[in-house]
């Protein structure tokens, strides 16, 4: 996960700019103050991070970020290369290099045999919360939905050879889009993996 923001609805126009950073593991203001200078930017914004996708269809918690009290209207995250000289990417990358160039990393086995593919896919996860979420001590719950099982397959739904999904195998496009087809967020509460509001 490249990008994970949550966006105040008390600052309709903020933006905030590349390299704004948190600490690790939590979330604050991304000019990194509190006050109420004119042009404070109340977009939230947390670290890149590796999450660790279960294959059994279980729920899981990846990471808690702390979201200070306030009112906020939408989700966004961006499964992308990290990449740049910012200070969070540098940090990133130096504490996971087998992730240079790569935004997902499979290991696993196909007909028998072991198999490693690496990617560069992207997808980018938006949810807009209608009506805007209100923290006051209990925070947000987001459950992202992948759908694994799309992953390494043709139209017709056969498996293909994950081999050739890596960059410049026959199968590198269709995988990159079948990932960045793959994932959906919705709020989520109650942890049961399904949208609180259906």
């Amino acid at each position: 996960m490249k990008k994970i923001e949550l966006s105040s609805a008390d600052n309709a126009n903020c933006t905030a700019e590349p390299g704004d950073a948190l600490v690790s593991g939590s979330v604050a203001n991304a000019d990194g103050g509190s006050g109420s200078d004119e042009g404070e930017c109340d977009e939230l914004r947390a670290d890149p991070a590796v999450v660790d996708l279960p294959v059994d269809a279980s729920v899981t918690t990846s990471f808690v970020s702390t979201v200070p009290a306030g009112t906020y209207k939408a989700f966004e995250a961006k499964i992308h290369v990290v990449n740049g000289t910012d200070p969070l990417s540098t940090a990133f990358l130096t504490a996971n290099p087998s992730f240079a160039g790569v935004s997902a990393h499979v290991e696993g086995t196909y007909n028998g045999t072991a198999f490693t593919y690496d990617g560069h896919a992207r997808a980018k996860l938006e949810l807009a919360f209608d009506p805007a979420v209100t923290v006051l001590t209990s925070g947000i719950n987001i459950t992202v939905n992948v759908d694994l099982g799309t992953w390494f397959v043709d139209g017709t739904g056969a498996l293909v050879d994950p081999t050739t999904a890596n960059t410049g195998g026959a199968n590198e496009m269709l995988v990159n889009h079948n990932i960045h087809e793959s994932f959906e967020a919705f709020e989520d509460d109650d942890h049961d993996g399904h949208e609180d509001h259906h």
